[in-house]
């Protein structure tokens, strides 16, 4: 099973709140996307296992193309 993890951070050194996992990529992505919106959290990423599939932190590279 594939698991989707939204982490969200305000500190640039390291992501602090495993916001959601799901395994539903839709759910991730809408929630990644309503929590940048939102402008809580500095940086937002998504996570497919160990990759990172999304982010908005220059410092952390998506290594898969949403």
């Amino acid at each position: 099973m594939i698991t989707y993890t939204v982490w969200t951070s305000n500190n640039p050194d390291e992501w602090t709140h495993k916001f959601l996992e799901t395994d539903d990529k839709e759910i991730a992505v809408s929630k990644a996307t309503e929590l940048c919106e939102s402008k809580r959290f500095r940086f937002v990423a998504i996570d497919q296992g160990d990759k990172t599939i999304w982010s908005n932190d220059p410092a952390t590279p998506a290594e898969i193309d949403l």
